[in-house]
Formats: C-alpha cells, sequence, structure tokens
C-alpha cells in the first residue's frame, strides 16, 4: 500500500510573487484511502489591477519510499466571491512525472474550500453551498462515532459477577480497520459505556458491502489469569448523516471462547459526511466590527507600524470585566507577595522569600499602625523606635 502525500500550490498573491506551498502530513498507517482531513488559511491580495488568480493545483506523491512516485494530480478553480466549494474528481495524469510513463494512474481526490472576502458588504452575505452531486460522488467520506454502548443480562464469568469491557473494531476504509477500547467496569453484568470512540472513514462506494462493518467484542477482565470472552456483535457502518441506536442480541464466537453468550447490548452511533455538510451562517458583526473591517479593508496595512503596537493592543479587545479581573488579581498577588495566588509554582527559594517579605510587611504595618497611634498621644519616640525596627526587618528581607 502506498503512503500518499498531497502537494498544493495556492496562488495568493499576483505575480511575479510566488504561489503558496503546502503538503499534507504523512499518513500514520499505509492507505490507498487516505483521509488527511487538514486545514490550511491563507492571505489572498489581489488589486483590480492584477491578472485574475491562476487555478489550485494538487498533486499526489507516494512518500513511502526513498524515492518518491507520482501518483497523479488535480486542479481546481480559485474561488471569485464568497462561499464554500466542494470538489471530488479523478486524478489526472502528467506522464513527465511518471516513472513509469506507460503506467496507469487511477482514484480521485476530494477537496473542500471556503472563501470569505474582508469587504464589509460581501462579509455580511450568508456564504453558499456548492455540494458534490451524491451520484457523482466515488466514495463515502466522513466521521463515524460510537457515543454510548449498553449491555444487559451479561454472562456472569467470575463468582458473582463480571468485570466487562469493549474492543471495538471498524472498517475505515478497505484493508484497514481503527481498534479501539473501553474502560474495565468493575461488578456488573448491564454496563453502560459513555464514551466517545470516533474515526474518519473512507470507503469506495464499489467495495462498501465486502468489509464496511463494525466488531464490538464483549471481554471480562482477569487480573490472576486471561480474560474470558462473553460475546460479541457485529453490524454494518452508519454511511448516511445522521444517528441511529441499535439493539442485537450478543452471539457465541468459538474461536474466541467456548462460554456461552448471553445478553442484549445496545449501540448509539453517528455518521457526519465530510463533503455534505450544510452551509454554516456566518455570524452578525456587531457595529465596532462593521467599522474595524471597513477602515482596515480599504486601506494599506503598515506592517512595521502594526508589529510596533501589537504588544500595546494584546488586551485591546479585551472586555471591561476581565481587565478588572485581572487588575485584581494582579493587586492581590502583590499585597500577598504570591503565596495565595494560585498562579504559577514559585522556582526554587522564591516561596521562602514571600514569606519573609510578607512577615515584615506584617511586622511594618503595624509598626507604622502605632506610630499612629502613639503620635496621637504625642509620644514620638517609643514609635519611632517601633517604625525603624519594622522597616529594618522589611529590608532585610
Amino acid at each position: 500500500l502506498p503512503s500518499p502525500q498531497v502537494v498544493v500550490w495556492v496562488p495568493s498573491q499576483a505575480p511575479p510573487n510566488k504561489e503558496d506551498c503546502r503538503k499534507t502530513p504523512t499518513v500514520a498507517i499505509r492507505s490507498a484511502n487516505p483521509v488527511w482531513n487538514c486545514a490550511w488559511y491563507y492571505t489572498v491580495e489581489y488589486s483590480a489591477n492584477d491578472p485574475p488568480p491562476t487555478d489550485i493545483r494538487m498533486e499526489v506523491w507516494d512518500v513511502a519510499g526513498a524515492l518518491r512516485e507520482y501518483l497523479g494530480e488535480l486542479s481546481v478553480p480559485f474561488p471569485r466571491q464568497p462561499g464554500h466549494w466542494q470538489y471530488q474528481a479523478k486524478l489526472r495524469c502528467n506522464r513527465n512525472k511518471m516513472s513509469d510513463p506507460m503506467g496507469i494512474l487511477t482514484g480521485s481526490l476530494s477537496v473542500q474550500l471556503h472563501w470569505k472576502s474582508d469587504h464589509i458588504a460581501d462579509i455580511c452575505e450568508i456564504p453558499r453551498l456548492l455540494a458534490v452531486d451524491p451520484s457523482m460522488s466515488s466514495s463515502v467520506c466522513g466521521m463515524f462515532g460510537i457515543s454510548c454502548i449498553r449491555a444487559q443480562g451479561l454472562r456472569i464469568a467470575d463468582i458473582l459477577s463480571s468485570d466487562p469491557y469493549c474492543v471495538i473494531r471498524a472498517g475505515i476504509s478497505p484493508k484497514q480497520t481503527h481498534t479501539s477500547k473501553t474502560a474495565t467496569l468493575v461488578s456488573t453484568t448491564s454496563p453502560e459505556w459513555f464514551e466517545l470512540h470516533e474515526c474518519f472513514i473512507n470507503w469506495p462506494k464499489k467495495k462498501i458491502d465486502s468489509g464496511a462493518v463494525v466488531n464490538i467484542e464483549f471481554w471480562d477482565f482477569d487480573r490472576s489469569s486471561s480474560h474470558e470472552f462473553l460475546g460479541e456483535v457485529s453490524f454494518p457502518l452508519l454511511l448516511e448523516s445522521g444517528d441511529q441506536v441499535l439493539e442485537m442480541p450478543m452471539v457465541a464466537n468459538r474461536n474466541k471462547g467456548a462460554g456461552a453468550a448471553e445478553g442484549t447490548v445496545q449501540v448509539r452511533m453517528y455518521f457526519r459526511d465530510e463533503f455534505q455538510r450544510a452551509a454554516e451562517t456566518e455570524p452578525e458583526l456587531t457595529s465596532y466590527e462593521q467599522a474595524f473591517c471597513r477602515y482596515f479593508g480599504r486601506r494599506a496595512v503598515d506592517e512595521r507600524l502594526a508589529r510596533a503596537m501589537a504588544t500595546q493592543l494584546a488586551h485591546f479587545h479585551l472586555s471591561a470585566a476581565r481587565i478588572l479581573r485581572g487588575q485584581l488579581r494582579l493587586a492581590f498577588h502583590l499585597a500577598t507577595c504570591g503565596l495565595t495566588d494560585p498562579g504559577p509554582s514559585f522556582p526554587r527559594g522564591l516561596r521562602i522569600r514571600g514569606y519573609l517579605a510578607l512577615t515584615s510587611w506584617l511586622w511594618s504595618s503595624l509598626a507604622f499602625g502605632s506610630l499612629l497611634l502613639l503620635a496621637l498621644e504625642r509620644n514620638l519616640e517609643g514609635a519611632n523606635i517601633g517604625f525603624v525596627a519594622g522597616v529594618f526587618v522589611a529590608l532585610f528581607a
């Protein structure tokens, strides 16, 4: 199996600037049906006098060996207006890049584009979704998840009860299985696992019937001996967007355990199609955000000025309550010498200095208070001695 990687060139700026080049991460497991699920963001800058952007180019390479092997390429038009665009097309061949010019390339590539303008008139528009026609799609790709597993009446494998756990195996693509395991529940024959187990699936429609299934095995955990098989259930993958709850009887498997299978199982699962999602409505902007976009959307940005003002404007968009809370916390931190503030841990030796500083400030406060009280009685001699002693302790700490 190959280890595919996609190289993407996006013309984010007009010539003679070079195109931005990005690469998808290398897949952990070799697969002919990989799902990268990575997102990149670009700042596109074109003036009215510049030529229109060229197409976005994508090349697929096999990086498994020492020498990369060309697997095909695809070009999609650059978006010209706000909205979502989804493409799923067959890879084209470039004989000049192939190691074997007479070879045959197969496969398709799915990609989603989203473009949002900085102009306030365009931002307020609702993005449109140009989805792929399901009849034109050659694969089913999306997020499959199991959010709840509930069993009732499991077989008693120990003296009085069982310690069950589950092993979930989902066929995410041809010749590739995703395995996960639940926690072990102690002393119960009616366990409930409210755990989320998710995985990306990518199945060609021609091969879905061959292995697009989910298998859940139930085992009894034992510390002193091998784990005992309690039963299993199998069901096909959910390949349409939505949620589904299945209830099935437990089935025995002599190859995994000789004991009988008892009880029933309920499974709650869902599927989110990666390329058939409804368009999300853009949030409405406040009057301040509209003015901000209107001002900076029509003026060139001075990079030097922006870098100089970045530090001063770091907390500019924070609310007044958050700023006041931060100031009060800083004041409390300084008043207690950092001893009661749940902030970063003290470096070695600074906590002792904090105790000494806090103690000295307390003695200084008492000395200053005694100075005021004694000054009212016009006994300045004793007050001066206490005040000097308190200040000396503070400076020594």
